[in-house]
């Protein structure tokens, strides 16, 4: 047999990167490239189960693979640096016997170093957002193969499909043998533990099936547990291969025994066996006692130019029965997966479309729709499902940001129907701000589910798992059965529906317990969707952030821009807002402040009382009766003041920033040290006065007279009046911080186990002279935020200098009495908060200047640092002090803050200054050589010059799930739409005035063919002419803008407005660019195809 001469130590080419005309990113020699990790969305359609895959720019790239979480991996879960060094041997690979006359020669594609690599070739690596294809062309051979993986979309089972394509390029017949598939993978049943703590021991475990069938199925024999209880595993994992020859399909021998296909070869460094002349596919194959592969053989011809298709599928199914029907289903004529190809691609593109953008930059069109989905793989997609009561919306698709770099993250994907997966408060928040903009049913729903996990001491649990529902009317569920179940189903169905489920629950039940319905799927889902409530599901997690609460006023400036009309309702009258109620909380200073070697400190700030449910487990809801009554509600107002109250009685001892008094930072989460050293932060300062601000506008705007009393719970009131109290006495910050503490810590420990339900009135004079006097002493906190520079400081930390034992101590806590204050170096929040509540353009212009005169900005790339140079500062403020300048959260370009800045200095009105940081900063303006991976993907961090290894500046790292992509949205609709673009006039009515902030620049030279989703949901292909920009307004409406003269639309004027109605001949013109009511409310109920606006 022929064999190459020797090894081939890479290619000696560089990589080369570049966008496709289908807008694929491309990088050919990849394997020469900076090694990255990324993934596929995990998103199988409403109707299908979710698989998550993530992959590395190694070998044929799929690192990892599996259902829900790394407990149920179908390819082991590893980290980014693992997964960069295993996949070329660990993962898919192809080993090829090419039969050319009398000799045959070895060839394994897609790898450089290896045995069989040893030929002139093109390597390159294809990107989308729904799929991935790896080409390698052989100029030795004369022959080409591709590999296509997607995911199987709108199926009861997951899967990853695996398309392997061989052509031959030349004019002759060619005899092929190929061996393909995987070395290893895992059977059901193995825990990412076992994988890597008793991967031997749990050898004795396996079991691989069904090998008759031609579709081995994996599973452990039994759970691996050392308990009384045996638990046998019915569910497994598997593998099918078939050939396709035009319209027929063969099932294809599979191989499970890895020395079979590498011998002796145990490292998989090649495959010892196969390479040997006498080589025959196994008769008999070892099944059990040893970690099983997933290989396929075949042979076959190809002839001149003709190619082979080679079709796997790996995948988790429920039971063995069912996998032989799907392998019947998939490997029959008729196209199935071309169809599933398609159908992914489409489902996908469906989402990308929401934030669908035409201008002259096809990177940033592209980046809008890949941003888009992003942001839902966090947020979830905001979904509707119509019942006869009007539509239900929840979210799906979401789940927390795990992957090869973010490997400490315990992700969870439901593999179920209308999947939704867990994700953290901040995080699921601040990605679902602009939701309401793109479907409007989402109304107000965000905005109470989050405040309503709020406390009524102003924290928030950490963990929210998803959206559930219970039957609020229970006395209707025979009724509904009756009219859409079979008979001899309903009491299983009935059982079930006494509890809480997801919609994806009570699907996968229907499913597994063969419960028959006389109706179809979504209309019985509807049906019981119109007897529930819903809820927004959590957990604690661990401790307390202190910026949580920040982000729930975005979303209620989110809503009240689309729905102006409602601000007396929700601010006032509409009491439908909880609090939850957590059995942890944090610990008065008593039982805060330990001595230690280094001095006093803030550790274990947090306690729990495991008796602090009162309510006969009805629910983590503040109740009446000190806990044994009814849940209590309050309207958004008093939901608010109970925030502020709460956040301006933990100014810290200088009066400067909210401490950080539960055991967790802010935002920046790298500063973990922080509260253990008494720390705080101004940024939560500014959010304080922003609040107030709001409020006090809102009243305003509401034109309630002052004498109207409110009502609170007595306890809240009560609380409010003690610190009017405070801060009217002008007291020194050291005595402020004695005397608020007292009366927070009063306050706290009336409402541990619950409130007493009686409420108490406070006139709105009252309330506005609270939050007056809250924001007289916010003012002068945030001067004293500054150094002597007049620069801004953000955090802070208070070493304790005196202090004292409590009379009734335990011996081990003591009391500060006098603190020294240490300021940490520049960040940039601290800027991004100032600029957010400044209403002066002028003011807000300084700010921009002296970040840009600051160690914050990047000379060398343009870009803004997260925060100067901290190497001056002690280790104990956290892990942020232990990384290298310019890595993680330590000086780096870090996207989310950056984006941030971009969106405050775009809302303070600074047009130019923010276009003049506009390439520079935004992802899909960015050399790719630099930014080492897809233009069109945010990452977490760009390594900032200031890390030592330049040939890293710019990289990208952490791919993808980052609250920029929120930010990004946001910049987005400002963009295109201007600030507050619904608003009403001064007899109350609602209009619409379109007010953009667009480049000259992104308006299109030439006519161009688009296509989008249109409002009814369907791909229309249409022209655009020349010198315009288009966008998807509200998810439905195509907005095209004429610009002849291309000028910056924040710098001209609208002459005409167009609006296209399906039902009529020719569009209503409007000479003015002020849309009246019956118009405005047209478009946000989105009875518009198109709207067309002229520039002057």
């Amino acid at each position: 047999m022929g064999k190459p001469e020797g090894l081939v130590m890479g290619q000696g080419k560089s990589p080369k990167y570049f966008l496709d005309k289908e807008g694929s990113f491309v990088i050919e020699n990849y394997n020469a490239a900076n090694p990255f990790s990324n993934f596929f969305p995990g998103i199988a359609g409403v109707w299908g189960t979710p698989m998550w895959v993530f992959y590395v720019n190694r070998g044929q790239c799929i690192a990892s693979f599996g259902i829900e979480s790394k407990d149920k991996a179908i390819m082991e879960f590893q980290p980014a640096n693992k997964s960069y060094r295993l996949a070329s041997l660990q993962g898919f690979r192809s080993f090829i016997k090419v039969k050319q006359g009398r000799k045959t020669v070895y060839w394994e594609p897609f790898q450089d170093h290896l045995l069989g690599t040893a030929f002139r070739k093109k390597q390159s690596l294809n990107l989308s957002a729904h799929d991935l294809t790896l080409i390698e062309t052989n100029l030795d051979l004369g022959l080409e193969i591709s590999v296509n993986y997607f995911t199987l979309p709108e199926e009861n089972y997951a899967s990853l499909v695996r398309r392997v394509r061989i052509t031959n390029l030349k004019n002759n017949v060619r005899g092929i043998e190929l061996i393909d598939g995987l070395p290893v993978l895992n059977p059901y049943g193995l825990k990412d533990w076992a994988s890597k703590n008793m991967s031997r021991t749990v050898e004795a475990w396996v079991e691989v099936g069904n090998i008759e069938k031609k579709a081995p199925y994996y599973h452990l024999k039994v759970e691996v547990s050392d308990t009384p209880q045996v638990t046998h595993i019915k569910e497994g994992n598997f593998f099918v291969s078939f050939q396709v020859n035009g319209k027929t399909t063969r099932i294809l021998d599979p191989i499970v025994e890895a020395a079979s296909v590498f011998g002796a070869a145990h490292d998989f460094a090649a495959p010892a066996r196969f390479l040997r002349d006498d080589f025959r596919k196994p008769a008999l194959q070892q099944t059990s006692n040893r970690m099983p592969a997933a290989f396929s053989h075949s042979r076959f011809s190809l002839k001149a130019k003709g190619h082979q298709e080679i079709i796997s599928l790996f995948g988790c199914i429920q039971d063995v029965q069912r996998l032989n029907s799907v392998v019947r289903q998939v490997s029959s004529a008729g196209g199935f997966i071309a169809r599933k190809a398609t159908r992914n691609k489409e489902i996908i593109d469906g989402i990308k479309n929401y934030s669908f953008t035409a201008s002259a930059s096809r990177e940033f069109d592209l980046y809008a729709g890949q941003t888009f989905l992003d942001n839902i793989l966090r947020g979830g997609l905001p979904i509707s499902l119509k019942t006869r009561d009007g539509n239900v919306v929840f979210n799906v698709y979401s789940r927390k940001h795990g992957d090869p770099e973010r490997d400490y993250n315990h992700f969870v994907l439901a593999p179920t129907f209308f999947s939704q997966g867990n994700g953290n408060y901040r995080d699921v928040n601040q990605n679902r701000r602009n939701d309401v903009w793109f479907n409007t049913d989402v109304g107000d729903s965000h905005l109470i589910s989050f405040l309503n996990l709020i406390q009524a001491d102003g924290y928030n649990p950490l963990v929210v798992k998803g959206t559930t529902f219970h039957v609020a009317q229970p006395e209707k569920i025979d009724d509904l059965l009756g009219r859409s179940v079979r008979e001899k189903n309903r009491g299983p169905l009935k059982e079930f529906l006494r509890k809480s489920f997801s919609p994806g629950d009570l699907l996968q039940f229907i499913d597994t317990q063969r419960i028959g319905l006389t109706v179809d799927t979504r209309t019985f889902l509807g049906y019981v969707m119109e007897l529930c409530h819903r809820q927004e599901m959590a957990e604690h997690g661990e401790g307390f952030w202190a910026d949580h609460w920040t982000y729930n006023l975005d979303l209620i400036e989110s809503y009240l821009a689309l729905y102006p009309e409602n601000l007396r309702l929700l601010l006032l009258e509409k009491k439908v807002f909880s609090f939850y109620h957590n059995n942890h909380y944090v610990l008065p200073r008593a039982q805060r402040y330990i001595l230690t070697g280094r001095g006093v400190r803030q550790y274990h700030s947090v306690g729990k009382d495991m008796h602090h449910d009162k309510s006969g487990g009805r629910g983590n809801v503040l109740r009446a009766g000190h806990g044994e009554g009814d849940a209590y509600h309050t309207h958004l107002l008093g939901k608010l003041l109970c925030l502020v109250a709460n956040k301006i009685a933990s100014l810290d001892p200088s009066g400067i920033g909210v401490e950080m008094e539960a055991d967790k930072p802010n935002w920046y989460d790298a500063l973990n040290g922080l509260p253990g050293l008494i720390g705080s932060s101004s940024s939560e300062t500014f959010e304080i006065k922003r609040a107030c601000e709001f409020v006090l506008d809102a009243l305003k705007r509401s034109a309630v007279n002052d004498q109207q009393g409110i009502k609170f719970f007595e306890e809240l009131a009560d609380f409010i009046i003690h610190l009017k109290q405070i801060l009217a006495a002008s007291a020194n910050t050291l005595t402020y911080w004695f005397d608020s503490n007292d009366a927070k810590e009063h306050y706290r420990a009336k409402i541990l186990m619950g409130i007493s339900g009686t409420e108490k009135q406070l006139t709105l004079a009252e309330v506005k002279d609270f939050l007056n006097l809250v924001i007289a002493k916010v003012d002068l906190a945030i001067e004293s935020a500054r150094n002597e520079k007049s620069q801004l400081a953000t955090y802070f930390y208070h070493e304790v200098t005196e202090y004292k034992r409590p009379e009734k101590g335990d011996g081990k806590h003591v009391l500060p009495l006098k603190f020294k204050r240490h300021v940490l170096a520049l960040f940039l929040e601290g800027y991004v908060h100032a600029l957010r509540i400044e209403k002066d353009p002028s003011t807000a212009r300084k700010l921009y200047q002296q970040v840009r005169k600051s160690g914050l900005f990047d000379q060398k790339l343009k870009m803004y640092c997260v925060n100067a140079d901290l190497s001056g500062e002690s280790e104990e403020i956290g892990r942020t002090r232990v990384f290298p300048a310019g890595w993680l959260e330590n000086a780096s370009i870090w996207l989310h803050m950056e984006y941030k800045f971009m969106l405050e200095l775009l809302r303070s009105g600074l047009y130019e200054e923010f276009f003049e940081n506009f390439r520079n900063v935004l992802i899909p303006f960015l050399k790719p050589t630099q930014y080492g991976r897809s233009i069109l993907e945010n990452s977490s961090f760009l390594v900032s010059s200031m890390h030592e290894d330049s040939a890293l500046h710019g990289q990208g790292f952490v791919a993808r799930l980052s609250g920029s992509t929120a930010e990004f949205l946001h910049m987005w609709l400002y963009m295109n739409l201007g600030a507050n673009p619904f608003t009403l006039d001064p007899k109350n009515e609602l209009r619409l005035e379109f007010k953009p902030v667009l480049p000259g620049w992104l308006f299109s030279k030439k006519t161009s063919a688009i296509t989008y989703v249109n409002a009814s949901q369907e791909f229309e292909k249409i022209q655009l002419p020349a010198n315009s920009y288009a966008f998807k307004f509200l998810g439905s409406i195509l907005v095209v803008y004429h610009n002849p003269k291309r000028y910056d639309t924040y710098k001209a004027k609208i002459k005409a407005i167009h609006l296209t109605y399906p039902h009529l001949p020719q569009p209503v013109v409007l000479t003015t660019s002020v849309i009246p009511q019956s118009h405005a409310q047209d478009i946000r109920q989105k009875k518009l195809r198109r709207i067309d606006i002229y520039f002057e």
